[in-house]
């Protein structure tokens, strides 16, 4: 298997280099074997980072195409060539993928083999484009098996140089000091302590200004609730009355589409209905004239009745009603 090295440096150095890091993949990969989602996300790591990958030479040699020049004029000789050439033709480099035995990880021979193989490519990816005399190649060897842990998670394929692994080695290194430092752990320890008392002082002085806001968020809260309580009982007591209405509108409707089982009984309680709705309708109208229009018919009769009691004759005496009443009331005087 051969992979790019145009600019790896001298075989010293990198030999050197993979020699040191053969040892941490081993330990890698054994830290990983606790779980299985450990061993997957790590797994997913070098993947994702190349390290699995290796090319070789394809063994399948293509088939040399031959052609007759004389007979390049002839159609159908050209098109056969065509096809000659558009078909699928072995490739110049064959792809594997490594596949890490969980259960032999252990296996010192195993591990071995299978961390030289992942040491060589990190090599292959990581000194591509450092110089043999390049600082960076002495922070590379301050490499360790924390540092190529946070590394393996940290990068992504385009990312992963050797430049950004040194800063990474330095990175860790400094957090590492700072966290061994006394002096410092000493002085953050105290300004814990310190912002400790005082967020407690605070938090005392700060509790009665808190509990007069609640209590005046909480009045404030209650009289907005009786008032939407207020009106949501308002609106659901005009709901409530549009909804009855809506529903006797709907069973009047419902009623008068309802099929007719007595038709005749139906045409005369709607005959009666018509007579009496024209009825209130003339009251209505009667009600609505002027008076004096209402009085002249009563005006009227009384003037008839009068002429008639005082100037029609009757029998052959030729009495009017008027004298018939004054005779009975002189003879019964």
């Amino acid at each position: 298997m051969t992979t790019k090295t145009t600019h790896l440096p001298e075989l010293g150095h990198a030999e050197i280099l993979m020699d040191h890091w053969r040892g941490l993949f081993v330990s890698v990969l054994r830290n990983a074997d606790k779980s299985d989602a450990s061993w997957k996300a790590r797994l997913d790591t070098l993947d994702v980072l190349g390290l699995t990958e290796f090319r070789e030479p394809s063994r399948i040699k293509p088939k040399t195409i031959e052609f007759d020049h004389s007979r390049l004029e002839d159609p159908a000789y050209r098109r056969m060539l065509i096809r000659k050439l558009k078909a699928p033709r072995p490739p110049k480099w064959v792809f594997h993928k490594l596949r890490i035995d969980r259960e032999k990880i252990h296996e010192d021979h195993y591990a071995h083999q299978v961390s030289t193989l992942l040491s060589w490519r990190f090599t292959n990816i990581v000194l591509s484009e450092v110089e043999s005399n390049s600082a960076t190649m002495l922070l590379l060897t301050k490499l360790d098996v924390d540092t190529l842990t946070r590394c393996l998670d940290k990068f992504q394929r385009n990312t992963i140089n050797g430049e950004n692994v040194g800063h990474e080695i330095v990175r860790f290194a400094v957090e590492v000091a700072i966290d061994r430092n006394e002096t410092l752990n000493h002085h953050l320890a105290e300004i814990a302590r310190v912002g400790a008392e005082e967020r407690a002082r605070l938090s005392a002085e700060m509790r009665p200004v808190i509990e007069k806001t609640l209590a005046d968020f909480e009045a404030s809260s209650n009289a907005i609730m009786e008032s939407v309580r207020q009106d949501a009982d308002v609106y659901i007591e005009k709901m409530r009355i549009r909804s009855a209405l809506q529903s006797a509108r709907t069973q009047k409707v419902l009623d008068e589409c309802a099929p007719d089982h007595d038709p005749e009984a139906s045409f005369r309680h709607a005959v009666k209905m018509r007579e009496m709705e024209a009825r209130e309708e003339r009251r209505r109208n009667w009600r609505a004239m002027p008076f004096y229009l209402r009085f002249l018919p009563h005006t009227a009769v009384a003037a008839g009745l009068s002429a008639l009691f005082f100037f029609m004759e009757v029998g052959e005496s030729r009495t009017t009603p008027w004298e018939a009443l004054q005779n009975l009331a002189g003879w019964l005087a």
